[in-house]
């Protein structure tokens, strides 16, 4: 069985609440306002910014065809993560 641990939200880091350009704040969207996240929560997300990297380094690398397919599989990542 495993424990999931809940760590500060790193979006609103811990206030469970952010602000627009306009500086009027609105509930985090990733905590839903309750200033901490569970750690499996964090997870896929750290492994789809890994992969949005990737394509980041194949775009400045002037390597098309590789950032092509890694925004494939950044998408359908996104897409799994979605809710």
């Amino acid at each position: 069985m495993s424990v999931s641990t809940h760590v500060q939200c790193p979006v609103c880091r811990g206030r469970g609440s952010c602000k627009d350009r306009r500086l009027h704040p609105y509930r985090c969207g990733l905590c839903q306002g309750a200033g901490t996240v569970s750690d499996a929560l964090l997870q896929p997300i750290e492994f789809l910014r890994a992969h949005v990297m990737r394509v980041v380094d194949a775009i400045q690398g002037g390597r098309e065809d590789d950032a092509a397919v890694e925004a494939q599989i950044v998408f359908r990542l996104a897409r799994d993560i979605a809710p």
